[in-house]
């Protein structure tokens, strides 16, 4: 529709999305600049592509599962609707470099998220793991 602006894209793993369903919730341009961890291998050509946060997203949405990329996806694919077509396309240039299981990456979505402000037991909780593993995961 004209005269409407395109909101802003705010993915709902990052502490500042609900921000009004959580008043004590730190919004994003208040997030102390501590460095984001560097990408692991498994998971560095999502985040070259999709950037980190929709990577985090790509990663919450279809990690654990078999994922065919096509070179021309429909636009009511599940992929299309969270990452756009152009984003889509970018993927299936680079899908023969991909593991046909997309990663949890558990660890390092961890990381992601104690230094964008979550703490630890949100990050278990967002995680479906223990508290103890998230602890295993951030030590030095």
């Amino acid at each position: 529709m004209p005269g409407l602006a395109r909101p802003e894209y705010r993915s709902k793993f990052r502490p500042g999305a609900r921000t009004e369903a959580r008043a004590d919730a730190m919004p994003m341009d208040d997030l102390p600049s501590v460095p984001l961890p560097k990408p692991t291998t498994q998971v560095a050509p999502y985040v070259e592509v999709l950037g980190y946060d929709l990577a985090i997203d790509f990663l919450m949405t279809f990690g654990g599962s078999e994922l065919y990329i096509a070179e021309r996806p429909g636009t009511g694919s599940r992929l299309v609707q969270l990452v756009g077509m152009d984003k889509a396309r970018e993927l299936a240039a680079i899908s023969h470099l991909l593991p046909r299981v997309v990663p949890l990456a558990k660890p390092w979505l961890a990381k992601v998220f104690f230094a964008r402000g979550l703490s630890k037991n949100d990050i278990a909780r967002t995680l479906r793991v223990s508290v103890v593993t998230v602890r295993g995961w951030l030590r030095p």
